[in-house]
């Protein structure tokens, strides 16, 4: 693969569009360091450092927006998917639709609330260093949030179908990929259920006392 440094420009796409039907209530808006979970999200990607974040919202739009601080809600652009009932796919498009230019996109999931930011900056170096189309976080040998992807990968965003993400084009088209190995660092969750936000905290209070 050739060594090339073509860009330092990255973007983010934040996807909090869901109705949280497993939860029963809006999983956005759950508790988490006296902040809602989509604002401790937001911040933990503003500290990683983009050139432009989009924030999809789409079932309670409002509420979710009005949970965040004005101060954060300055660093994102909030676009809104009232088509939200369709699938992960349908924000996926509105958000990409709305960065500025070719330039390489992180996915991240409004309800994975832990990023690591040493895994950030390894996907952003490896980028920069091989220009793979898609550099995934391998956690125990599956594929999983956040991904970066390329320009090339990101065309082909009009290809997405209901809840299907980019792992379907990834898998199914001719493109470099690198799995980046992040097994060692905090278990990946997504909090889909009450049962998940209760592990999550317990686990997040195991961790930091480990610190």
């Amino acid at each position: 693969m050739k060594k090339i440094n073509k860009s330092k420009r990255f973007g983010a796409l934040i996807l909090a569009a869901g109705e949280s039907s497993r939860m029963g209530k809006p999983k956005q808006l759950l508790s988490i360091n006296n902040e809602t979970m989509i604002q401790h999200v937001i911040k933990q990607v503003v500290q990683a450092g983009f050139n432009q974040i989009i924030l999809v919202l789409g079932f309670m739009d409002k509420t979710v927006e009005k949970s965040i601080s004005i101060k954060i809600r300055k660093k994102v652009e909030i676009v809104r998917n009232d088509q939200y009932k369709k699938g992960i796919s349908s924000s996926i498009k509105i958000g990409i639709g709305s960065f500025k230019g070719d330039i390489p996109v992180f996915i991240f999931l409004g309800d994975q609330p832990i990023i690591s930011q040493k895994l950030i900056l390894e996907m952003k170096t490896c980028y920069l260093k091989y220009q793979y189309d898609a550099i995934r976080n391998n956690y125990n040998n599956t594929p999983a949030h956040p991904v970066l992807l390329g320009p090339k990968l990101l065309k082909k965003v009009d290809e997405l179908e209901g809840d299907k993400g980019f792992n379907t084009l990834i898998n199914k088209n001719k493109i470099s990929v690198k799995n980046i190995d992040n097994s060692n660092d905090f278990p990946i969750i997504d909090i889909d259920t009450q049962e998940d936000y209760f592990k999550f905290i317990e686990l997040k209070e195991g961790y930091e006392c480990d610190q």
